[in-house]
Protein backbone atom coordinates (compact mmCIF):
# COMPACT_ATOMS: atom_id res chain seq x y z
CA UNK A 1 0.00 0.00 0.00
CA UNK A 2 1.77 3.69 -1.24
CA UNK A 3 2.33 6.34 1.77
CA UNK A 4 1.66 10.02 1.20
CA UNK A 5 4.66 11.53 -0.82
CA UNK A 6 3.00 15.41 -0.28
CA UNK A 7 4.73 15.28 3.06
CA UNK A 8 5.53 19.45 3.88
CA UNK A 9 5.35 19.59 7.53
CA UNK A 10 3.45 16.51 8.83
CA UNK A 11 4.53 15.14 11.72
CA UNK A 12 6.06 15.16 15.44
CA UNK A 13 8.90 17.75 15.51
CA UNK A 14 11.40 15.17 16.87
CA UNK A 15 15.20 16.92 17.67
CA UNK A 16 16.09 17.35 13.94
CA UNK A 17 13.71 14.87 12.63
CA UNK A 18 10.46 14.14 12.39
CA UNK A 19 8.00 11.39 13.93
CA UNK A 20 5.19 10.83 11.62
CA UNK A 21 2.22 8.58 13.31
CA UNK A 22 0.21 6.50 10.18
CA UNK A 23 -3.04 4.27 10.15
CA UNK A 24 -3.72 2.41 6.78
CA UNK A 25 -7.01 0.12 5.80
CA UNK A 26 -7.43 -1.89 2.85
CA UNK A 27 -10.15 -4.38 2.28
CA UNK A 28 -9.00 -7.24 -0.03
CA UNK A 29 -10.25 -10.18 -1.98
CA UNK A 30 -7.36 -12.69 -2.41
CA UNK A 31 -8.74 -15.59 -5.00
CA UNK A 32 -6.29 -18.30 -3.29
CA UNK A 33 -5.81 -18.38 0.62
CA UNK A 34 -5.96 -21.96 1.25
CA UNK A 35 -7.61 -25.34 -0.21
CA UNK A 36 -10.77 -25.65 -0.67
CA UNK A 37 -12.40 -28.26 1.69
CA UNK A 38 -15.76 -28.33 -0.64
CA UNK A 39 -14.83 -29.77 -3.88
CA UNK A 40 -11.59 -31.29 -5.90
CA UNK A 41 -10.67 -30.77 -9.68
CA UNK A 42 -9.47 -32.92 -11.65
CA UNK A 43 -6.87 -35.73 -10.51
CA UNK A 44 -8.41 -35.02 -6.71
CA UNK A 45 -6.37 -32.47 -5.93
CA UNK A 46 -8.39 -29.42 -3.96
CA UNK A 47 -9.51 -26.65 -5.40
CA UNK A 48 -7.97 -23.03 -4.00
CA UNK A 49 -10.67 -21.06 -1.83
CA UNK A 50 -10.64 -17.11 -1.48
CA UNK A 51 -11.69 -15.06 1.09
CA UNK A 52 -12.04 -11.39 1.92
CA UNK A 53 -9.03 -9.80 4.36
CA UNK A 54 -9.47 -6.48 5.89
CA UNK A 55 -6.16 -5.69 6.53
CA UNK A 56 -5.43 -3.30 9.35
CA UNK A 57 -2.23 -1.39 8.93
CA UNK A 58 -1.03 1.32 12.47
CA UNK A 59 2.43 2.49 12.27
CA UNK A 60 5.27 5.15 12.48
CA UNK A 61 8.02 6.29 10.54
CA UNK A 62 10.86 8.62 11.49
CA UNK A 63 12.95 10.50 9.94
CA UNK A 64 16.09 12.43 11.00
CA UNK A 65 18.64 14.31 8.65
CA UNK A 66 22.34 15.39 10.07
CA UNK A 67 25.55 16.00 8.33
CA UNK A 68 26.73 13.31 11.34
CA UNK A 69 24.18 10.44 11.49
CA UNK A 70 21.36 10.42 9.12
CA UNK A 71 18.11 8.27 10.50
CA UNK A 72 15.65 6.46 9.27
CA UNK A 73 13.07 4.12 10.44
CA UNK A 74 9.51 2.32 9.86
CA UNK A 75 7.54 -0.04 11.26
CA UNK A 76 3.72 -1.01 10.70
CA UNK A 77 1.50 -3.89 11.72
CA UNK A 78 -0.62 -5.36 9.45
CA UNK A 79 -3.74 -7.17 11.28
CA UNK A 80 -5.13 -9.78 8.53
CA UNK A 81 -8.90 -10.21 9.34
CA UNK A 82 -10.37 -12.88 7.67
CA UNK A 83 -13.95 -12.72 6.91
CA UNK A 84 -14.93 -16.16 5.70
CA UNK A 85 -16.77 -15.02 3.20
CA UNK A 86 -16.26 -18.22 0.87
CA UNK A 87 -15.72 -20.97 3.04
CA UNK A 88 -16.16 -20.19 6.87
CA UNK A 89 -13.06 -21.84 8.02
CA UNK A 90 -10.97 -19.28 6.39
CA UNK A 91 -11.58 -16.96 9.19
CA UNK A 92 -9.26 -19.23 11.10
CA UNK A 93 -6.42 -17.63 9.12
CA UNK A 94 -6.58 -14.41 10.93
CA UNK A 95 -2.89 -13.41 12.37
CA UNK A 96 -1.01 -10.28 12.58
CA UNK A 97 1.68 -9.55 10.14
CA UNK A 98 4.24 -6.85 10.45
CA UNK A 99 7.12 -5.26 9.15
CA UNK A 100 10.01 -3.03 10.45
CA UNK A 101 13.01 -0.73 8.53
CA UNK A 102 15.93 1.08 10.20
CA UNK A 103 18.99 2.92 8.40
CA UNK A 104 21.35 4.84 9.41
CA UNK A 105 24.66 6.40 7.63
CA UNK A 106 27.09 7.69 9.73
CA UNK A 107 29.39 10.67 8.14
CA UNK A 108 26.95 11.08 5.40
CA UNK A 109 29.01 13.74 3.81
CA UNK A 110 32.57 12.32 4.38
CA UNK A 111 34.89 10.48 2.09
CA UNK A 112 34.45 7.15 4.29
CA UNK A 113 30.96 6.41 5.57
CA UNK A 114 29.32 3.72 7.54
CA UNK A 115 25.62 2.39 6.54
CA UNK A 116 23.75 0.23 9.20
CA UNK A 117 20.46 -1.40 8.31
CA UNK A 118 18.07 -3.60 9.72
CA UNK A 119 14.97 -5.25 8.32
CA UNK A 120 12.40 -7.53 9.64
CA UNK A 121 9.06 -9.22 7.65
CA UNK A 122 6.43 -11.56 7.87
CA UNK A 123 4.58 -11.88 5.25
CA UNK A 124 3.25 -13.82 2.36
CA UNK A 125 4.79 -12.28 -0.33
CA UNK A 126 7.43 -14.52 -0.67
CA UNK A 127 10.79 -14.95 -2.69
CA UNK A 128 11.65 -18.02 -2.10
CA UNK A 129 10.40 -19.78 -5.27
CA UNK A 130 10.82 -23.28 -4.51
CA UNK A 131 7.66 -23.33 -2.08
CA UNK A 132 4.38 -22.57 -3.18
CA UNK A 133 1.93 -19.59 -2.35
CA UNK A 134 0.27 -21.05 0.64
CA UNK A 135 3.42 -20.13 2.82
CA UNK A 136 4.40 -17.28 5.11
CA UNK A 137 8.09 -15.84 5.71
CA UNK A 138 9.65 -14.38 8.91
CA UNK A 139 13.03 -12.51 7.71
CA UNK A 140 15.31 -10.71 9.19
CA UNK A 141 18.24 -9.30 7.66
CA UNK A 142 21.00 -7.12 9.51
CA UNK A 143 23.62 -5.02 7.81
CA UNK A 144 26.67 -3.09 7.76
CA UNK A 145 28.50 -1.14 4.86
CA UNK A 146 31.55 0.67 4.90
CA UNK A 147 31.84 3.33 1.52
CA UNK A 148 35.12 4.40 1.01
CA UNK A 149 35.15 7.43 -1.80
CA UNK A 150 39.14 7.83 -2.14
CA UNK A 151 40.51 11.29 -4.25
CA UNK A 152 38.43 13.22 -5.94
CA UNK A 153 35.25 10.58 -5.26
CA UNK A 154 35.07 9.01 -8.80
CA UNK A 155 36.03 5.51 -7.35
CA UNK A 156 33.46 3.90 -4.61
CA UNK A 157 34.85 0.98 -2.52
CA UNK A 158 31.94 -0.74 -0.58
CA UNK A 159 32.74 -3.60 1.33
CA UNK A 160 29.65 -5.42 3.54
CA UNK A 161 28.16 -7.74 5.39
CA UNK A 162 24.45 -9.07 6.05
CA UNK A 163 22.99 -11.66 8.17
CA UNK A 164 19.87 -13.45 7.49
CA UNK A 165 17.66 -15.76 9.06
CA UNK A 166 14.50 -16.66 7.63
CA UNK A 167 11.64 -19.24 8.65
CA UNK A 168 8.70 -20.33 6.77
CA UNK A 169 5.49 -21.64 7.61
CA UNK A 170 2.21 -22.30 6.20
CA UNK A 171 0.11 -20.11 5.85
CA UNK A 172 -2.79 -22.40 7.09
CA UNK A 173 -0.96 -22.81 10.15
CA UNK A 174 -0.98 -26.83 9.84
CA UNK A 175 2.67 -28.21 10.59
CA UNK A 176 4.88 -29.13 7.16
CA UNK A 177 8.18 -30.40 7.53
CA UNK A 178 9.09 -29.90 4.18
CA UNK A 179 8.14 -25.58 5.37
CA UNK A 180 9.97 -26.07 7.96
CA UNK A 181 12.92 -27.83 5.98
CA UNK A 182 13.87 -24.54 4.67
CA UNK A 183 14.96 -22.33 7.52
CA UNK A 184 18.03 -21.43 7.27
CA UNK A 185 20.62 -18.67 8.51
CA UNK A 186 22.85 -17.03 6.00
CA UNK A 187 26.16 -14.99 6.44
CA UNK A 188 26.44 -12.42 3.26
CA UNK A 189 30.17 -11.02 2.74
CA UNK A 190 29.99 -8.69 0.01
CA UNK A 191 32.22 -6.24 -2.18
CA UNK A 192 31.15 -4.02 -4.49
CA UNK A 193 33.25 -1.36 -6.66
CA UNK A 194 32.41 0.96 -8.78
CA UNK A 195 34.11 3.44 -11.00
CA UNK A 196 32.95 6.91 -12.56
CA UNK A 197 33.53 7.35 -16.28
CA UNK A 198 31.09 10.17 -16.79
CA UNK A 199 28.74 12.15 -14.31
CA UNK A 200 25.77 9.96 -14.63
CA UNK A 201 26.95 6.34 -15.16
CA UNK A 202 29.60 3.88 -13.79
CA UNK A 203 31.54 1.03 -14.50
CA UNK A 204 30.69 -1.69 -11.49
CA UNK A 205 31.79 -5.03 -10.19
CA UNK A 206 29.60 -6.80 -7.24
CA UNK A 207 30.84 -9.93 -5.61
CA UNK A 208 29.40 -11.93 -2.67
CA UNK A 209 29.62 -15.04 -0.96
CA UNK A 210 26.72 -16.12 0.78
CA UNK A 211 27.34 -18.92 3.69
CA UNK A 212 24.14 -20.60 3.86
CA UNK A 213 23.29 -23.13 7.08
CA UNK A 214 20.04 -24.79 7.33
CA UNK A 215 18.43 -24.91 10.85
CA UNK A 216 16.65 -28.26 10.02
CA UNK A 217 18.80 -31.74 10.68
CA UNK A 218 17.35 -33.17 7.54
CA UNK A 219 17.96 -30.06 5.86
CA UNK A 220 21.70 -29.98 7.00
CA UNK A 221 23.18 -32.06 4.81
CA UNK A 222 22.92 -29.48 1.89
CA UNK A 223 24.69 -26.25 3.42
CA UNK A 224 26.12 -24.41 0.66
CA UNK A 225 28.62 -21.54 0.46
CA UNK A 226 27.00 -19.71 -2.57
CA UNK A 227 29.59 -17.72 -5.31
CA UNK A 228 28.33 -14.71 -7.05
CA UNK A 229 30.33 -12.57 -9.38
CA UNK A 230 29.09 -9.63 -11.68
CA UNK A 231 30.31 -6.98 -13.66
CA UNK A 232 29.47 -4.30 -15.89
CA UNK A 233 27.93 -0.47 -16.85
CA UNK A 234 25.51 1.18 -14.80
CA UNK A 235 24.11 4.77 -15.90
CA UNK A 236 22.29 7.47 -18.79
CA UNK A 237 23.42 6.70 -22.32
CA UNK A 238 21.46 9.39 -23.29
CA UNK A 239 19.76 12.22 -21.69
CA UNK A 240 16.46 10.08 -20.48
CA UNK A 241 17.79 6.59 -21.49
CA UNK A 242 19.75 4.51 -18.72
CA UNK A 243 21.52 1.15 -19.03
CA UNK A 244 22.01 -1.54 -16.58
CA UNK A 245 24.02 -4.12 -17.67
CA UNK A 246 26.06 -6.87 -15.47
CA UNK A 247 27.19 -10.39 -16.52
CA UNK A 248 29.21 -12.71 -14.56
CA UNK A 249 29.31 -16.20 -13.01
CA UNK A 250 27.64 -18.24 -10.09
CA UNK A 251 29.28 -21.26 -7.89
CA UNK A 252 27.96 -23.49 -5.20
CA UNK A 253 31.40 -23.94 -3.92
CA UNK A 254 31.35 -26.85 -1.84
CA UNK A 255 28.93 -28.93 -3.94
CA UNK A 256 27.96 -30.04 -7.47
CA UNK A 257 25.81 -27.59 -7.88
CA UNK A 258 25.13 -24.44 -9.48
CA UNK A 259 27.79 -23.17 -12.06
CA UNK A 260 27.37 -20.98 -14.32
CA UNK A 261 26.60 -17.83 -16.19
CA UNK A 262 24.80 -15.29 -14.28
CA UNK A 263 23.34 -11.71 -15.50
CA UNK A 264 20.74 -8.69 -15.30
CA UNK A 265 20.39 -5.56 -18.19
CA UNK A 266 18.12 -3.34 -17.47
CA UNK A 267 16.98 -0.48 -20.24
CA UNK A 268 15.22 2.45 -18.39
CA UNK A 269 13.13 5.28 -20.31
CA UNK A 270 12.64 8.31 -17.41
CA UNK A 271 10.73 10.54 -19.70
CA UNK A 272 10.29 12.83 -16.57
CA UNK A 273 10.93 12.29 -12.87
CA UNK A 274 7.48 11.56 -12.05
CA UNK A 275 7.21 8.91 -15.69
CA UNK A 276 9.29 6.27 -16.25
CA UNK A 277 9.15 2.72 -17.45
CA UNK A 278 11.99 0.14 -17.15
CA UNK A 279 12.33 -3.49 -18.79
CA UNK A 280 14.41 -5.65 -17.45
CA UNK A 281 16.11 -9.57 -17.75
CA UNK A 282 17.61 -11.36 -14.54
CA UNK A 283 19.44 -15.17 -14.54
CA UNK A 284 19.94 -16.05 -11.09
CA UNK A 285 20.45 -19.15 -8.71
CA UNK A 286 19.25 -20.24 -5.43
CA UNK A 287 20.16 -22.64 -2.60
CA UNK A 288 17.78 -25.40 -2.17
CA UNK A 289 18.10 -28.10 1.08
CA UNK A 290 17.56 -31.12 -1.56
CA UNK A 291 19.68 -33.37 -3.82
CA UNK A 292 18.54 -30.73 -6.27
CA UNK A 293 20.93 -28.42 -4.13
CA UNK A 294 19.55 -25.43 -6.52
CA UNK A 295 16.96 -24.16 -8.51
CA UNK A 296 17.39 -21.22 -11.18
CA UNK A 297 15.58 -18.47 -12.40
CA UNK A 298 14.72 -16.60 -15.75
CA UNK A 299 13.16 -13.55 -15.00
CA UNK A 300 11.96 -11.17 -17.24
CA UNK A 301 9.30 -7.72 -16.11
CA UNK A 302 7.78 -4.82 -17.51
CA UNK A 303 7.66 -1.54 -14.57
CA UNK A 304 6.33 1.74 -14.95
CA UNK A 305 4.77 4.77 -13.14
CA UNK A 306 3.70 8.11 -14.02
CA UNK A 307 1.89 10.96 -12.16
CA UNK A 308 -0.78 12.61 -13.56
CA UNK A 309 -1.17 15.95 -12.71
CA UNK A 310 -0.60 16.67 -9.01
CA UNK A 311 -2.49 14.29 -7.37
CA UNK A 312 -2.81 10.79 -9.29
CA UNK A 313 0.01 8.47 -9.25
CA UNK A 314 -0.17 5.16 -11.31
CA UNK A 315 2.00 1.91 -11.11
CA UNK A 316 1.93 -1.30 -13.22
CA UNK A 317 4.04 -4.56 -13.58
CA UNK A 318 4.52 -7.28 -15.53
CA UNK A 319 6.77 -10.08 -14.92
CA UNK A 320 7.64 -13.58 -16.18
CA UNK A 321 9.38 -16.10 -14.38
CA UNK A 322 11.14 -19.46 -15.66
CA UNK A 323 11.56 -21.42 -12.66
CA UNK A 324 14.09 -24.57 -13.84
CA UNK A 325 14.98 -27.54 -11.19
CA UNK A 326 17.82 -29.59 -13.56
CA UNK A 327 18.49 -32.28 -10.65
CA UNK A 328 14.89 -32.74 -9.74
CA UNK A 329 13.45 -34.39 -12.06
CA UNK A 330 9.32 -34.17 -10.39
CA UNK A 331 9.58 -30.29 -10.75
CA UNK A 332 11.42 -29.98 -13.90
CA UNK A 333 10.59 -26.19 -15.62
CA UNK A 334 7.96 -24.06 -14.01
CA UNK A 335 6.51 -20.58 -14.96
CA UNK A 336 5.26 -18.09 -13.36
CA UNK A 337 2.95 -14.90 -14.48
CA UNK A 338 2.84 -11.91 -12.67
CA UNK A 339 0.56 -8.74 -12.92
CA UNK A 340 -0.29 -5.78 -10.99
CA UNK A 341 -1.52 -2.11 -11.80
CA UNK A 342 -2.78 0.22 -8.55
CA UNK A 343 -3.55 4.13 -9.43
CA UNK A 344 -3.51 6.45 -5.98
CA UNK A 345 -5.42 9.48 -5.48
CA UNK A 346 -3.10 12.02 -3.06
CA UNK A 347 -5.92 14.15 -1.29
CA UNK A 348 -3.50 16.61 0.49
CA UNK A 349 -0.56 15.70 2.74
CA UNK A 350 -2.66 13.63 5.31
CA UNK A 351 -4.60 11.33 2.91
CA UNK A 352 -4.00 8.96 -0.22
CA UNK A 353 -6.51 6.69 -1.43
CA UNK A 354 -6.37 4.29 -3.88
CA UNK A 355 -7.78 0.73 -5.69
CA UNK A 356 -5.22 -2.16 -6.71
CA UNK A 357 -5.27 -5.61 -8.82
CA UNK A 358 -2.42 -8.23 -8.82
CA UNK A 359 -2.57 -11.76 -10.67
CA UNK A 360 -0.32 -14.52 -9.98
CA UNK A 361 -0.13 -17.26 -12.25
CA UNK A 362 1.94 -20.58 -12.12
CA UNK A 363 1.95 -23.70 -13.41
CA UNK A 364 3.67 -27.03 -12.27
CA UNK A 365 4.15 -30.66 -13.03
CA UNK A 366 3.16 -31.35 -9.36
CA UNK A 367 -0.32 -30.64 -8.39
CA UNK A 368 0.68 -30.14 -4.96
CA UNK A 369 -1.35 -26.91 -3.90
CA UNK A 370 0.30 -23.52 -4.09
CA UNK A 371 1.97 -25.01 -6.70
CA UNK A 372 -0.09 -24.83 -9.72
CA UNK A 373 -3.18 -21.66 -9.33
CA UNK A 374 -3.96 -19.19 -10.64
CA UNK A 375 -4.22 -16.06 -7.38
CA UNK A 376 -6.37 -12.65 -8.22
CA UNK A 377 -5.93 -9.72 -5.58
CA UNK A 378 -8.64 -6.69 -6.00
CA UNK A 379 -8.24 -4.28 -3.45
CA UNK A 380 -9.28 -0.87 -1.71
CA UNK A 381 -6.98 1.16 0.09
CA UNK A 382 -6.64 4.56 2.43
CA UNK A 383 -4.18 5.99 4.59
CA UNK A 384 -3.37 8.57 6.84
CA UNK A 385 -0.44 10.08 7.11
CA UNK A 386 0.69 12.72 9.50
Amino acid sequence: MSTVSQRGDNGIKVGAGRLHPLFGFETRFDSYVGLSEQGTSTGGVPDGTGDLILHIRPGLELEVPSDTIQLGARFLLDYNAYTGMTEAWTSDLSRTAASFDLNALINPKGKVQVGLDERFARSDKITNLELGALTLSNRNDAGINVSILPGNGNLLIRPGYVNTYEHFEPRDGNPDPNVANHDYWQHNLGLNLGYKVLPESALVLDTSLAIRNYERTPSQQYDTQNLRVLGGFVGLVAPRISLLAKAGYGQQLDSAGYDGFLAHAELGYLYSAQTQVRLGYVRSFEPSPSAGLYYTDDRVYLDGSTRLGQKLRLNAGLSYDQINFPELSSRGTEDQIGFHIGPDWEFNSFLTAGISYALTSRTSARTVGGLDYDRHEVGAHVMVYY
